[in-house]
């Protein structure tokens, strides 16, 4: 398994200069990115900043609904990603562009709704969030059944990583509860992947707010306990 640290950005942080300037005191030379809270003119500033980084690869990108092909060429072609995935459904988060050129290379995330098998076959596969899983465990059984069934029936080659927080949160937005965190603060947090060793995937990038040097340290343990 390689786990990838990323730059992540929910909204609330978008202090790519910081990140990409960690990048380069530690000689990180691969990385994922989850685009989905950052808009076209920020994603501009964060491209130009990784392009005179240490960066020279980009294997796995979580695609944003408003980004149109010729982005998506740019990234395959100027940091080589060869994996991407996108919010699941496509009912539920549209997208405005036509997918077709990529659908070999796009999966789609375990999220709080019913992924249905007709949508997976038009993609590559399923891209395993494996807090969500153990937020389904307790909150949405049905679902952390149906996805389990879903992983023996087709590909899943990528996935993120989250921590979890044993004191639940109550998502406002999607009007549910969660355990799961974009930031962690002890790194006990990502004790709950052990008991999903068995079917994590062969790549997977840490969906973290957190600086870069704790993500390293969260891989360097995740690695470790997962080993």
């Amino acid at each position: 398994m390689k786990i990838l640290l990323s730059i992540t950005s929910t909204g609330r942080n978008k202090d790519f200069t910081k990140k990409t300037q960690q990048l380069e005191e530690l000689k990180v030379e691969e990385i994922a990115l989850f685009l989905t809270a950052i808009n076209y003119d920020e994603r501009q500033e964060l491209y130009h900043l990784l392009e005179k980084s240490s960066i020279n690869k980009i294997p796995f990108v979580h695609l944003r609904n408003d980004m149109e092909v010729p982005e998506i060429d740019y990234l395959a072609q100027r940091f080589k990603t060869e994996i991407f995935n996108i919010h699941g459904s496509n009912s539920l988060y549209p997208f405005t562009m036509d997918l077709s050129k990529y659908a070999r290379q796009i999966y789609l995330e375990t999220q709080f709704h019913l992924l249905k098998e007709e949508e997976i076959k038009h993609f590559a596969g399923i891209c395993l969030d494996a807090s969500h899983l153990r937020d389904f465990k307790t909150f949405k059984p049905e679902l952390h059944a149906h996805y389990l069934e879903l992983l023996n029936k087709y590909p899943c080659d990528c996935g993120h990583i989250s921590a979890i927080n044993y004191l639940p949160h109550f998502y406002r937005k999607g009007r549910r509860w969660h355990f799961s965190r974009h930031r962690y603060h002890w790194l006990w947090q990502f004790n709950y992947l052990k008991k999903y060793k068995d079917i994590l995937p062969r790549l997977m990038a840490l969906e973290l707010e957190n600086d870069i040097p704790e993500q390293l340290k969260a891989k360097q343990y995740i690695e470790k306990i997962l080993a």
